[in-house]
């Protein structure tokens, strides 16, 4: 799961350094799939890990949250993207994810030692 994300960070931030549509579309491409190594364990360890009777509750907050964060980001990332450019935002965003998922990686011991 955090190889996912991590490789999906370093995806962004090749797109932001290319100039080359096939390759762009490429690596877009790459990010679809790199998202599937992330959301099926995700969705998996949620419905292993949370008591049934909260299923609904912890999965319709984490949709409300990732909601949430779609005009955000688009937000920022316009703003970002008017002051350097936009490849500059996706090298940024996408440094961000990595490191965001590395430190996650270090401090959520139970997140990355869990089995399902």
């Amino acid at each position: 799961m955090f190889a996912g994300v991590i490789g999906q960070g370093l995806v962004i931030v090749g797109i932001g350094f290319t100039t080359i549509l096939y390759l762009a579309v490429a690596l877009s491409f790459a990010i679809g799939v790199l998202q599937t190594m992330v959301n099926v364990p995700i969705t998996v360890l949620v419905q292993t890990k949370v008591p049934g009777d909260m299923l609904g509750r912890v999965f319709s907050s984490l949709v409300a949250l990732l909601t949430i964060v779609a005009p955000v980001s688009s937000a920022l990332a316009g703003g970002l993207a008017t002051s350097i450019s936009i490849g500059g935002t996706l090298q940024v965003f996408g440094g961000m994810i990595v490191l965001c998922c590395a430190v996650g990686y270090l401090f959520f011991r139970d997140l990355r030692d869990s089995s399902y």
